[in-house]
């Protein structure tokens, strides 16, 4: 009995040890700022590319350079993606995304939320993506038929900056139980997003001194879908980062919460690594006091046509120059997808052009 009682005891303490280590423990009335760097639908693309009008636009390197200028000057930073970052170009598609893996634990990023295309692998790829990676893979609405978790996925973290704690939670569309690969998607119970939230944002606001929705849901008009009614519905989030739809959010868009009547934010960075949100975050007694945003776009690239008939290509911002190291990872893979596609498979007798194919049928006739 005394060593059943014993046990008892520790096991109390622990939980009350674990429960004051997760506790929020920003000091009252003191304002505290977090810079959150985002992309969402990056869908593969993890070397500059080109986009049109040009190429050299996006790529992993040039995004490392950036991420490294930012935490050189802020001290706390927080990189998180929304998902899809499966399925895009032959660099990523030849090898798995592997070196789209071996990019984002370069640049450091701080979670995943598990978008509809990281269920294009089956149940082994996923897991050697997951066990690959630095990072955690985020989603708490999609479980087991026993309700458990996806093997190796957490439905949230937390992260510690010292003086202060934040909470990410995941949240998947859970109309990925229609939209995602059948063959991947068996077995799972796909949770509404709304009442998942629900479930866990009040314990995430006793943990952590504000909560991020970090979610691959989607931007539509209709309030009633995707990232707008999980800020109308839920209330305690500070910040809702989202993907899916790969909307090009150049002003934060606010929507207010049905219960408290506070505004909540959403973010979303476009798509394919050209461009990185950037949003300032200030928040005092768990309660956000400030929000600057701006999307940075990663060589990002226009056309100007000179009256001569010239054509300049001019970057939307600065030029980012790559990071040389992740440049020499990077490297690698670009050569053995230029050896396999630079193989001479057939001739054309003429040129196929595309610029009237959505009004004529274009030259190209597979037989």
């Amino acid at each position: 009995m005394k060593k059943i009682l014993k046990v008892l005891i520790l096991i109390g303490l622990a939980a009350a040890f674990i429960g004051c280590a997760s506790s929020p423990i920003a000091m009252p009335d003191v304002e505290h700022n977090l810079v959150i760097l985002h992309t969402n639908d990056y869908h593969g693309h993890p070397v500059a590319f080109f986009n049109y009008p040009a190429g050299g636009q996006g790529g992993l390197p040039a995004q490392a350079t950036f991420v490294n200028e930012v935490r050189a000057e802020n001290p706390n930073v927080l990189v998180l993606s929304a998902g899809d970052f499966n399925t895009g170009r032959p660099e990523s598609n030849f090898f798995k995304a592997e070196p789209d893996i071996i990019g984002f634990n370069y640049i450091g990023y701080d979670a995943l939320a598990m978008g509809n295309h990281e269920f294009d692998h089956n149940f082994a790829d996923m897991q050697k993506q997951i066990a690959d990676s630095d990072f955690p893979w985020l989603n708490a609405n999609v479980v087991n038929e026993d309700g458990s978790y996806i093997d190796n996925v957490q439905p949230y973290i937390i992260k510690d900056y010292g003086d202060f704690k934040v909470a990410i939670i995941g949240l998947l569309d859970v109309g990925t139980s229609k939209t995602g690969n059948p063959e991947n998607i068996q077995g799972y119970v796909f949770r509404d997003e709304v009442e998942v939230a629900n479930e866990l944002v009040p314990m995430l606001k006793k943990k952590a001194d504000i909560v991020i929705a970090l979610v691959h849901m989607g931007l539509y008009d209709d309030v009633t879908k995707g990232s707008k009614r999980l800020a109308a519905k839920v209330p305690g989030l500070a910040l809702i980062v989202d993907g899916h739809t790969h909307t090009k959010v150049e002003e934060p868009v606010m929507i207010t919460n049905e219960v408290t009547g506070k505004e909540v934010a959403i973010v979303q960075a476009n798509q394919w690594g050209l461009y990185m949100g950037d949003v300032s975050l200030s928040f005092m007694n768990g309660e956000v006091t400030g929000l600057d945003y701006k999307l940075v776009p990663i060589n990002v690239k226009w056309r100007e046509k000179l009256d001569d008939g010239t054509k300049v290509y001019h970057f939307v911002d600065k030029e980012i120059k790559d990071d040389p190291a992740l440049a020499a990872l990077m490297q690698p893979y670009v050569d053995k997808v230029d050896s396999v596609l630079s193989e001479v498979i057939g001739n054309a007798t003429a040129p196929f052009l595309n610029d009237d194919t959505r009004k004529v049928e274009t030259a190209i006739v597979i037989w």
